[in-house]
């Protein structure tokens, strides 16, 4: 039963350690992004008319 408990331990803290690794890499992405000046900001409004044309 310890055993199973550690690995169940062990498994969690994986995923959580991949999940934050996944946040930094699409952080990365952004700030890449908006350097590069591929993206622009705006309310919800504003986004709404780019994608209505």
């Amino acid at each position: 039963m310890e055993d199973q408990q550690y690995l169940q331990e062990i498994i969690h803290r994986r995923l959580i350690d991949a999940k934050r690794s996944a946040l930094v890499r699409r952080a990365k992405q952004a700030k890449g992004s908006v350097r590069k000046n591929q993206c622009r900001s705006g309310t919800a409004k504003d986004l709404l008319a780019d994608l209505n044309g």
